[in-house]
């Protein structure tokens, strides 16, 4: 295994060890005990790596040191999270944090205290002003009729057993989302200063847009799927009940209705054409791919930064700078590592979110397996489709293969979690891929024509409402044709297998599958040989 992820190993298990025994390393004494030992593992690195012939002594002890920088860096969260400063007077200041949720006799929406008590998950019953029409950076304050401490509840309900063991994991999620406390507030009003200088702002741009979406003119259901595919606005999916999720998780593809690393691909695919970095030279193509990298953030920040985008964004930063400053040579595992080593360095907790394992372990089949289906497609391309052209094999081929890949390595933590497998996700996303991917680049391009537009009149001009209209008309059948593939392939008989395996047996499962891709990669390393040979 390579330094970067032997590292990064290391540094999880610190953090895991850290979530498992909370009340070990979360402590005081045990985090400074834990500072002390990290740096006395340190001190000798640097001296280490300038002589020649200690390579395994200095391995081990940056294995060490990776072990303890987790531990150290989970157990000051579990430290701030033990310790989160409640306010001490009767009206709470905040900060909406997410669109407000409808429940049955009010509303959630987190809010952010800052140092007076983090993030909180509070419960607002409505009012004259109803919780539904608040915007993430406004400025609220309220009365807590009552709160309850997330950790408490959950030391609480470990001591219920099995009884409460649904409950434990709903409250475990809180706290791996960093919400310190759940408070119900039956008063509450806007503050008068209720801007916030960013959030806000992009909060407001992502309402005008969907706004905009409106003048299309489109069925419910399917405006409800471009806003969660395009800005991240799951409010109306979550209004049509969990119908329409269901079909697209019994197809395979639900991943499609939550933004992540597969949508910002698309947006860098048509912003490299747009920015046409082609076309220039190697020295300058910095130029291009910083405002890429810029427009990618900007996107992030406008999709309300979700943290599947943060790491998808944060993962093509690294490899395009990658690109541009070593001239392509870096490796696509250290890239991937780095991205993921950093993330947990700033949010420990990611770990143990789902979207977190489900988008790295994807990507992490599918970088292990690139040289053996880089192999494999030019032994496909030479003996079973030799009168096929070269270019199309290749891009049909490398889409099923990693189609195949994604789906066959993201499945032990499916079931794992969610308790299904789709058996026909793989059919599913082949195709849904291709419609998502023109979707997401004919919304762009529409937002980029309505702004263009926006500026003149052109836009009540025949010819711009000519052009806005088959837009639209564009958008609607890309929609249709995806409801219409999800509706099919999710009918079908035996389209789910039930199945939720115990946690050794995922890890049994991810066991197998790593030794199948190392035997694969052998056996196609071979098989290239002797077509080369040939």
């Amino acid at each position: 295994m390579a330094p970067l992820p032997r590292i990064l190993v290391a540094f999880i298990i610190g953090i895991l060890l850290t979530c498992c025994y909370p009340k070990a390393f979360g402590q005081q004494y045990a985090f400074i005990a834990s500072v002390v030992l990290l740096f006395l593992i340190y001190m000798p690195l640097p001296f280490m790596a300038r002589k020649k012939g200690n390579t395994t002594t200095f391995g081990v002890l940056a294995i060490l040191f990776a072990m303890t920088l987790g531990i150290v860096r989970a157990g000051f969260s579990h430290y701030a999270m033990s310790h989160p400063g409640y306010s001490k007077g009767k009206t709470v200041t905040a900060t909406v944090a997410e669109y407000a949720v409808e429940k049955e006799n009010s509303y959630s929406t987190v809010i952010d205290c800052g140092k007076n008590g983090g993030k909180q998950l509070v419960y607002l019953w409505s009012s004259g002003d109803r919780p539904m029409h608040l915007i993430p950076g406004e400025v609220i304050q309220f009365r807590p009729k009552y709160r309850r401490s997330v950790m408490r509840e959950i030391e609480k309900t470990q001591a219920k057993g099995e009884e409460g063991r649904q409950l434990l994991g709903y409250q475990r999620h809180l706290y791996y989302s960093h919400i310190t406390t759940t408070q119900y507030a039956n008063r509450w009003w806007k503050a008068k200063k209720s801007e916030h200088p960013s959030s806000f702002s992009w909060a407001r741009l992502r309402k005008s847009i969907t706004d905009q979406y409106n003048t299309l003119e489109l069925p419910s259901e399917e405006a409800a799927i471009l806003t969660a595919m395009t800005l991240g606005d799951r409010r109306a999916l979550r209004e049509r009940g969990m119908t329409l999720r269901n079909r697209y998780a019994n197809a395979g593809v639900s991943h499609v209705l939550a933004l992540s690393g597969f949508h910002l691909t698309i947006i860098y695919s048509f912003l490299d054409i747009f920015f046409l970095t082609s076309f220039f030279r190697r020295k300058r193509k910095w130029i291009p791919r910083l405002l890429i990298i810029s427009c990618l953030w900007a996107y992030t920040l406008l999709a309300g930064s979700p943290p599947s985008l943060v790491r998808a964004a944060a993962m093509c930063t690294i490899i395009s700078l990658a690109q541009t400053f070593y001239g392509g040579k870096q490796s696509g595992l250290d890239a991937l590592v780095l991205s993921a080593f950093i993330m947990l360095l700033f949010d420990p907790f990611s770990i143990m979110n789902v979207s977190f394992q489900l988008s790295y372990v994807s990507m992490f089949g599918i970088t292990l397996a690139t040289p053996t289906l880089s192999r494999l497609q030019v032994v496909i391309n030479k003996s079973v489709m030799p009168s096929l052209a070269k270019k199309t094999s290749s891009y049909f081929v490398g889409i099923i293969l990693i189609s195949i890949i994604a789906t066959v390595s993201t499945a032990g933590i499916v079931a794992y979690h969610f308790g299904t497998i789709s058996l026909v996700g793989i059919a599913t996303n082949i195709c849904i891929s291709i419609l998502a991917s023109v979707l997401m680049t004919v919304a762009v391009a529409w937002w980029l024509f309505r702004l263009a537009f926006s500026i003149g009149t052109l836009l009540q001009t025949s010819l711009g409402q000519g052009i806005d209209g088959a837009i639209g008309n564009v958008i609607h059948w890309l929609l249709n044709g995806m409801n219409q593939t999800v509706d099919y392939f999710s009918s079908l008989p035996h389209a789910t297998l039930h199945w939720q395996p115990s946690l050794w047996t995922s890890i049994i499962y991810y066991a197998l599958l790593g030794l199948l891709i190392y035997l694969c990669k052998k056996r196609f390393s071979h098989l290239h040989a002797l077509n080369n040979h040939k």
